[in-house]
């Protein structure tokens, strides 16, 4: 077993290591971890250098040997091995299905960067990519930079299509299935106002979206600004624990949601959504069946992004603490349509 001294409340460093590599790993190797800003840096540095040389904070002990150990919740740890550039996901055992699809799917979509999965031990060890998370406001002026995450993330991934009725067909009574089974998170209450909408939902795209199928890619399903790594000028997607086929539409919106509630200015210059849409999708490289798809009407493809955004939400409640959360995560986004 491997000890790690606690830095913050998520964050955990190799007990055992010397100082001076402490210091390099802080300044050098932990990008992701520290504020943008320079005296936010500062700060964050020297606070870890006074935990580190007390060493009276929490001490955990985890089966994984590396430098740096992340707290992804109560049960589940990522250990970061800067000598050998990985990431090893230490997984309980009620996640297995999940990241088995995770493993599957990486094979079709070059975006993601997993090295091997360790079934027996529940480890999936992925590359670590050394580089700083971007804020929202740093998107602001570079519409293309988002464009371009978004055509390789669909143009890296392999294509599959779905007649349109057997989709929306799928995604209505999975949601029903997991409104029936989960009976401890979400309230009576709050299953009727989900059901009622994804049942008026799901008769607008049975009557309204035309096409005689849906293309489908794989999907991040978290595309924001905490799993975006810029490298070299470049973007690089991590975390991809909750991929799956999805339609093209769903990572480009939830990207344009999240950027809204990130940052106040830009939902006051691009205060309208499909006017956004159309900036980043003008010109899009991609088959010409997902063209096709994109020129479907946005109230649509709106509509068909709440289906599939609701689905992973009601399967994040399952291994993560903050879906648990109906009214944020669910009921406040219905409201708002």
């Amino acid at each position: 077993m491997k000890h790690y001294l606690q830095l913050e409340q998520k964050l955990f460093v190799s007990k055992d290591m010397l100082f001076i590599k402490f210091i390099y790993i802080l300044i050098f190797k932990c990008k992701p971890f520290l504020p943008n800003d320079f005296r936010g840096k500062i700060n964050k540095i020297i606070l870890y250098i006074k935990i580190f040389l007390k060493s009276r904070s929490k001490v955990i002990s985890l089966p994984l040997k590396g430098d740096i150990a992340l707290k992804v919740s109560d049960i589940n740890y990522k250990v970061i091995s800067l000598r050998i550039k990985t990431v090893s996901f230490l997984y309980e055992k009620q996640y297995s299905n999940l990241v088995e699809n995770q493993f599957y799917l990486s094979k079709l979509q070059s975006m993601v960067h997993v090295i091997n999965w360790d079934e027996e031990n529940r480890i999936l060890n992925e590359l670590y990519i050394n580089g700083m998370h971007p804020t929202a406001s740093s998107l602001l002026n570079n519409h293309n930079s988002i464009k371009n995450l978004m055509e390789n993330l669909i143009n890296s991934s392999e294509v599959k299509e779905i007649k349109t009725e057997d989709y929306i067909n799928y995604l209505f009574n999975q949601i029903r299935k997991e409104l029936k089974t989960n009976t401890i998170y979400i309230t009576d209450a709050q299953k009727k106002k989900i059901n009622d909408y994804c049942y008026q939902t799901y008769k607008k795209l049975i009557d309204e979206l035309t096409l005689k199928k849906v293309p489908q890619v794989i999907s991040h399903g978290d595309v924001s600004c905490k799993n975006v790594i810029i490298k070299d000028g470049g973007f690089h997607l991590i975390d991809w624990e909750y991929c799956n086929f999805r339609s093209p539409y769903f990572d480009i919106n939830f990207l344009i949601n999240t950027l809204l509630d990130d940052d106040s200015r830009y939902s006051k210059e691009i205060n309208d959504v499909k006017t956004f849409k159309k900036s980043i999708l003008q010109n899009l490289n991609c088959r010409r069946d997902i063209f096709d798809f994109f020129q479907v009407d946005i109230y649509i493809l709106e509509c068909l992004f709440m289906m599939e955004y609701i689905l992973l939400v009601l399967n994040q409640i399952k291994y993560r603490d903050f879906a648990k959360d109906i009214n944020k995560y669910i009921i406040e986004k219905i409201n708002i349509e």
